[in-house]
């Protein structure tokens, strides 16, 4: 596709460039900057609208930079920055994530004063963002910085709003106009999203079931008569300014800005305590630090931390840059840790305290079932390791050559955006390798995935909603879909008798056949806390939280 910018530089957008398709068009990302491509040109920002939204400055607001015309001079889209690594905003949601990347209340308060700030640079352009919700926001790979994307969508002095998803919506407002206070609103609604993993007008009340039911009765978390979910931290996490506003906007009905006072976190631990009448649990090795990696291997379990790797009677120092993963070698069953740092692969062999070959550069790497992928430019590659003279050498081999910046690795698959389409390719061990188009909405946005041997667990935002949907790669693809969730884990195994068991973030067990999708599921109600990583070795079902690697059994 040929396009113009305003300042006259003609590009040519390729679908090596092409990055993902939404409800309204398609983004391609070129260099530091990304381009909306308006499918409906009716829809198209116009000159004025593109003016007032110029107006707002702030540096975590992604507003357009120039108008793109085709090579008739029709307005077809706008150029905007592109944010390198960013991820979705209802990632942070996610208990075991939060507990992943240390993600303390210090920090997420940090991000509320920051939403904040960029709500109030848009008011101060007599603008509003009015679909206030974390299906907008991006936050960076380190967790440091929040961006709001979709500006296309505020109401800007001449151009009312018309989108707004009820999970956001003021049912309270004055005439049915939006205003500055039904933004706030919508801004407090995300504040205890990112504090508590939770919408503040969902767990769980004796009779008012529904979201919207309990919106418009103002039934929210802080009434008496609603019962938070185990796996939530108490409200008093929350610091004394904030839940007072939070309280008086969300229960008492009120409409303001949020307070200017410093919003200092309070130190409290979640109280929770899984049921023991399900499970028997054994543990079989601990660790001082947070727990990385997990591998099995010749009857011996092994744990990576940061500074450690720890076997059933070993403990070895590591010195190695940023490690997340650990693979065998298949004939000597030397462990080597992988590393990822500075967007390159780095494999460090902690018995020679050495690296393994040269830096290998990467953008995105997958580690499962002692395999490594990684994705490089337009080629997705296997890393094998051989021993040679008693030395462990690494070689590369070309498994699929991809679209490179639509293209995303998942524990157990790759899934590239095909222009809408969403296509998985496996690759769990002794699975065939073919792409299989995923039953999605073309305007969906996968957020997690996992995939073991022929099922796939696809996390997605549609519409400003998450969706979990359980598929079976058949010829068939039946699937089974959870609507309307809040967070949730995709994690998942399954046994050798071909039983799946998905961990949820509720600290459930949900027990399905991955024969029939029909087949009723059992649920084991609160036995785990939510945060942990189910593994399965040697016929065993295991967990690894921060600090422990754990056997369990169901009681009979």
């Amino acid at each position: 596709m040929q396009i113009r910018l305003a300042n006259g530089k003609m590009m040519t957008l390729s679908k090596q460039d092409f990055l993902t398709q939404g409800g309204e068009g398609r983004i391609y990302v070129r260099d530091a900057f990304a381009y909306k491509i308006y499918a409906d040109r009716t829809k198209v920002l116009s000159a004025q609208k593109f003016y007032e939204l110029q107006k707002i400055t702030s540096p975590n607001i992604v507003t357009p930079t120039q108008p793109i015309y085709d090579i008739k001079g029709n307005i077809i889209g706008y150029q905007m920055l592109f944010v390198q690594k960013a991820k979705p905003l209802c990632s942070i949601f996610n208990l075991a994530y939060k507990k992943k990347h240390n993600l303390t209340s210090s920090v997420l308060l940090k991000l509320i004063i920051q939403l904040k700030k960029i709500v109030s640079a848009v008011h101060q352009q007599n603008c509003l963002i009015v679909d206030l919700g974390a299906h907008n926001f991006l936050i960076s790979s380190d967790h440091t910085q929040l961006y709001c994307v979709d500006v296309d969508s505020f109401q800007t002095p001449s151009f009312p709003a018309t989108a707004l998803l009820d999970s956001v919506k003021d049912w309270h407002r004055n005439d049915d106009a939006f205003s500055q206070n039904s933004d706030w609103f919508s801004f407090a609604i995300l504040c205890v999203q990112i504090m508590m993993g939770i919408h503040p007008y969902r767990g769980k009340h004796t009779h008012i079931k529904s979201l919207s039911a309990r919106m418009q009765q103002s039934v929210s978390i802080f009434d008496p008569s609603v019962r938070l979910p185990l796996i939530c931290p108490p409200i008093e996490i929350l610091p004394i300014s904030l839940r007072t506003w939070l309280e008086s906007v969300l229960q008492l009905k009120k409409r303001m800005a949020p307070p200017e006072t410093t919003l200092t976190p309070i130190t409290t631990t979640p109280s929770f305590a899984p049921s023991t009448k399900l499970l028997s649990k054994k543990r079989q090795l601990t660790s001082s630090h947070p727990i990385l990696g997990y591998l099995f291997d010749r009857s011996q379990h092994y744990l990576l931390t940061k500074k450690h790797l720890l076997g059933m009677q070993q403990r070895i120092p590591l010195s190695c840059p940023t490690p997340i993963s650990l693979i065998c070698e298949p004939k000597s069953g030397r462990i080597i840790v992988v590393c990822h740092h500075n967007e390159q692969l780095f494999l460090y062999d902690p018995k020679c305290n050495t690296l393994i070959g040269e830096p290998l550069p990467v953008r995105d790497i997958a580690c499962f079932h002692n395999q490594l992928f990684v994705l490089q430019h337009n080629r997705l590659l296997q890393i094998n390791l051989h021993l040679v003279n008693n030395n462990i050498i690494y070689t590369t081999s070309i498994q699929a050559t991809v679209l490179p910046k639509a293209s995303k690795l998942f524990t157990g698959c790759i899934i590239q955006d095909m222009f809408g389409t969403k296509i998985c390719t496996p690759l769990s061990p002794n699975i065939p390798r073919l792409p299989i188009s995923l039953p999605l909405p073309k305007e969906s946005r996968i957020v997690d995935a996992t995939c073991v041997q022929h099922v796939a667990q696809i996390l997605y935002r549609y519409k400003g909603e998450l969706y979990l949907r359980r598929i079976f790669l058949t010829p068939d693809l039946p699937h089974h879909t959870y609507p309307n969730i809040e967070t949730e884990n995709t994690n998942f195994i399954i046994t050798d008798a071909g039983v799946g068991i998905w961990l949820r973030c509720s600290g459930d067990l949900e027990i399905f056949s991955t024969v029939d999708i029909h087949s009723p599921r059992r649920n084991l109600l609160s036995v785990l806390c939510g945060d942990e990583q189910l593994q399965y070795s040697n016929g065993q079902v295991l967990y690894t939280n921060t600090k422990e690697l754990t056997h369990i059994e169901m009681q009979t």
